[in-house]
Order: C-alpha cells, then structure tokens, then sequence
C-alpha cells in the first residue's frame, strides 16, 4: 500500500474538524491511492430484461419509451449488473452520543466516506436514520447532488431516542425487495436476539450486510476507579456502581455479548467490522475494503 494510504485520520482531528465532505475525500483518497481499484466493481450492459420502478431508482434507467406506450415506469436491467443499491443506515439513538470524539460523529464520518466511495463508483446510496423512530431520510441514487444532500441529512441528525433495529427494516421497506447491501453504523448495545432476528430478515430479502460497531474505549475497557451514578441515556434509569467490584462482571458480559454479536455475523455471512473512536477512521476503512476487494 502506497505511503498516501497510511497517512491516518487521528481520531482528534474528527472533533476539530467539522467538514464532512474533507474527512470523507481524505479516507477514499487513501484508499484509492493505495488499491487504485474499488471493493465493488463494475456493472454489465448487456440488456437482460424489463421490471417495474421502484422509488429511489436512477431516472436515467427509465424506458421512457415504455412509459409513453403504457403509461407505467419499468427500469431496463442488463445481464451480470452489479452496480450496487447501498442502504446506510445510521444509528442515532441516544446511547450514540458519549465519548470524545463521540460514537455519532465517527458513525456519521464514516457514513459520509461509504457514501463518497459507493458514488464515486456509480453505485446508488441512501439513508436510514434510527433515532425516536426510523427514518428514510433518503432513498438510493447515484444522482449527482446525493452526496450533498447526503451530508446535509448527516450533519443536520441529532440524537435521542431508542428505536429498534427492526423498525429500519420495516421503514425500508419496499426498498429492500431488490438485492443490494445494508450497511449498520451503530454500537450494537442491543440484546443479541434483536440483532440476530435483523440479520435473518435481512436475510431472506436477499440483502447483504455489513456492520460497524462503533465502541468508545470507556465501554470497553471500564477505567473507572471511584464509585459513579450510571444513568442509562435512553431509559433514564439510574445505578450507583463501585468500578473496582463491578469491572470484571462487566468485562465478562461485555466480552460474552461480544462473543455472541461476532458468531450471529458469521451465522448469516454478515461482516462485523468493530470501531473504536480512539482509532484512525480511514485505517479501520481501508484495511476493511482493502480485505473485502481480496476476496473477490
């Protein structure tokens, strides 16, 4: 890999630094420069057949012929296409706001480089926001003016709430009945059973998915020494805790729903990529796409 690739995004620059579009062309330069080749290549041109549009897809792939014979939108399809429809979707409850930099901001700086990658290469992007509820903030498109208005949506969420993972499958909706990838953005502080049933819905629509969990070192490692009152940022419930009596328990628990977050992924193929805020965002990202364009 070229030096251009290894010179990292410090995770303190992310809170001084407030231009989403720089950090995102900074983590896909390197990339680009040290691969000079995408994770998710080409597309077919081949006409293979007609289907019916659905909302979100690029106007341009309309036959406008057809439309004006039957007065219906059809989307010509071609043989080995694989331009990708890619959901993002964002976790923006409020268990996301903790940490320096907080565990949004690296979400939403990582959402904007997948983003600036996937349109960079044609494929068609959107986003999903979890928060009070889910939210379609923006269905795919490779237009021209997604990345902006992307970065717009990305900036302008703020956190709260607690909504389920469920819930951005059923906003999604019809979105999802045509193959494409959901990547996640969350810190996954969910009890597994919700994550594995999301993963099998996922699942049988024929979608493909990746996860990046992102953890700040606090969560991790607990290097509380004096006795705190915890407050749980979405339910409002409140524990006094002694670190030194409670750390192990809560090592152990963390590492066991860790272990069974890690074994879900592997159970219906999806990838887990694990985040911590105190390390370089376009590091985390390159050495990932750069594992991912291997395997083709």
């Amino acid at each position: 890999m070229k030096p251009e690739a290894q010179e990292a995004i410090d995770p303190r620059w992310l809170v001084t630094v407030e231009d989403l579009p720089l950090i995102a062309r900074s983590v896909v330069h390197g990339f680009l420069s040290g691969l000079h080749r995408s994770p998710w290549l080409g597309h077919g041109s081949e006409f293979a057949s007609y289907r019916p549009y659905i909302q979100g897809d690029d106007l341009r792939r309309v036959d406008w012929k057809v439309w004006g014979r039957t007065d219906r939108l059809f989307v010509k399809e071609c043989l080995n296409e694989r331009n990708l429809r890619v959901h993002l979707v964002l976790d923006a409850t409020a268990s996301m706001d903790f940490g320096q930099p907080s565990k949004i901001r690296y979400a939403r700086a990582a959402a904007a480089s997948l983003a600036y990658l996937c349109l960079h290469q044609n494929d068609a992007v959107g986003l999903t926001c979890l928060g009070q509820t889910a939210e379609l903030l923006l269905p795919p498109s490779s237009s021209n003016r997604q990345m902006e208005e992307l970065l717009l949506e990305l900036v302008r969420r703020e956190t709260g709430g607690h909504a389920e993972l469920s819930d951005a499958e059923k906003e999604l909706g019809a979105l999802l009945e045509k193959r494409g990838m959901l990547v996640l953005l969350s810190d996954l502080l969910v009890p597994a059973e919700a994550f594995a049933a999301f993963l099998q819905t996922l699942s049988a629509r024929d979608q493909e998915v990746v996860v990046f969990r992102i953890l700040c070192p606090e969560e991790i490692d607990l290097p509380l020494h004096d006795a705190v009152l915890m407050e749980d940022v979405e339910t409002g419930a409140k524990v006094r805790v002694d670190p030194d009596e409670f750390r192990e328990r809560y090592r152990s628990s963390f590492a066991k729903h860790r272990s069974e977050l890690r074994r879900i992924s592997e159970d219906f193929e999806a990838d887990l990529v694990e985040c911590r805020t105190d390390e370089p965002l376009d590091e985390i990202l390159i050495t990932y796409l750069d594992r991912r364009w291997r395997t083709f």
